[in-house]
């Protein structure tokens, strides 16, 4: 099992996602259920995780209909990711200010990059310790 960060794009659809537990996403990944996403966010102060999620299921383009499919392929989405569990962190946690920022290649993509259970479990610690 492969866990991933992605990134939401917009501030209008942080309670989208956490409220509703789907994200939407283009993005080609071996997506599988049981997998931990950790969700950042870009502010002012740099990228921030701003919580995470695991995946229940995942549905294709083609599995869908209606409204959802046809907003799906407006914004070039393929797959829609259904979480079983979702987490928001209040707050945020900084990566540029943290310890973490060590974890992952300065300049690096992190949208979409897979990311060890190790270093899930380190960050879900940081969050915890606060």
């Amino acid at each position: 099992m492969t866990n991933y960060i992605l990134r939401i794009s917009k501030k209008e659809w942080i309670p989208l996602v956490f409220g509703n537990r789907v994200y939407y996403t283009s993005m080609k990944r071996h997506w599988e259920e049981n997998s931990k996403i950790l969700f950042i966010k870009k502010s002012k102060e740099g990228d921030s995780i701003i919580g995470y999620g695991v995946i229940d299921s995942i549905i294709s383009l083609e599995a869908m209909n209606g409204a959802e499919k046809e907003m799906c392929v407006e914004f070039g989405w393929a797959k829609k990711l259904i979480f079983r569990k979702m987490i928001r962190f209040e707050p945020p946690i900084l990566i540029n200010d943290r310890d973490i920022s060590l974890w992952f290649k300065r300049n690096s993509l992190l949208h979409g990059k897979s990311i060890s259970d190790d270093l899930f479990e380190d960050i879900l610690n940081l969050h915890i310790s606060e």
